[in-house]
């Protein structure tokens, strides 16, 4: 059963094949780099709030299951505000070297076509 946020990706899926940003031909191998990444991810993800509720709880001292596991739902969002973050900051890494690596290219260019 597919919920709206499914349909809503699907929808930017679309979006971005008509902006011309992902080829529809590689819309199969973006899915398959996204899920084998995320999945990464979200697996250590888990193993974390996994780790955190065992330590708290193998602690004692009267926590509630259900308390703790409201909390760690609670910090989902500040870890997903931190892996944007940290994918703004890549992507932002890759384009100002791919920017460097451009002019560099025309820079080469440049001198090659005027002799020097």
């Amino acid at each position: 059963m597919f919920t709206d946020a499914d349909v809503e990706a699907l929808r930017s899926d679309e979006r971005l094949i008509e902006a011309g940003l992902i080829a529809e031909d590689g819309e199969t191998a973006t899915a398959r780099a996204l899920g084998h990444h995320l999945s990464r991810l979200a697996e250590w993800q888990m193993q974390t709030l996994r780790a955190w509720l065992s330590h708290v709880i193998g602690k004692g001292g009267g926590h509630d299951r259900a308390a703790l596991i409201e909390h760690a739902t609670r910090l989902l969002p500040e870890m997903e505000l931190l892996q944007g973050h940290a994918w703004r900051r890549h992507l932002t890494a890759h384009a100002w070297r791919m920017l460097a690596a451009d002019d560099e290219h025309l820079l080469h260019r440049s001198t090659w076509k005027s002799g020097a």
